[in-house]
């Protein structure tokens, strides 16, 4: 198993495992990848031509931190059938190599808040719950507060059984 920066071919697969956590929205252009900023890594976990994990890491520079950018880590999924194997480690350490290697000054991640068993791993991989995210949806409206909270308590319901 290889870790790799994505190609084209390889959105279906990555739509696929997006699935498996993740409700999106449909529809996506062919050449999404190739249209990608240079500071954009869109990483896929490649077995032999099957992609079983992938994350996206964006390397952001800001004034805040002089000449240091910082990582933003999302969107990291590793197939369900094969979790606990190596997979998500062997992102992380291709995200840290990633991130020493454009200096960064650090690298945040986030994850939905029914991820438990998720945020148990980031621990491990050193990250630390320091922080509280927002996130405000544009157009605003598109899913409502209450189409949200559905979404969350079925998840969590599910993980409870």
């Amino acid at each position: 198993m290889i870790i790799r920066k994505a190609i084209n071919s390889d959105l279906e697969q990555i739509l696929n495992l997006y699935k498996q956590e993740y409700w999106f929205k449909e529809g996506y252009d062919k050449n999404f990848i190739d249209n990608l900023s240079e500071n954009t890594y869109l990483l896929v976990a490649d077995d032999d031509g099957k992609i079983v994990g992938t994350a996206q890491l964006d390397i952001i520079k800001t004034l805040a931190f002089g000449d240091q950018p910082y990582g933003v880590l999302e969107f990291v999924v590793v197939d369900k059938n094969i979790r606990r194997k190596g997979v998500g480690r062997k992102i992380f350490e291709e995200i840290d190599n990633i991130c020493r290697k454009h200096n960064c000054e650090s690298c945040m991640l986030t994850s939905t808040i029914y991820r438990t068993e998720a945020h148990l791993f980031y621990e491990e991989m050193g990250y630390v719950a320091a922080v509280r995210g927002f996130r405000k949806e544009y157009p605003e409206k598109i899913v409502t507060k209450r189409e949200a909270n559905k979404r969350l308590y079925k998840k969590l319901a599910q993980q409870n059984q």
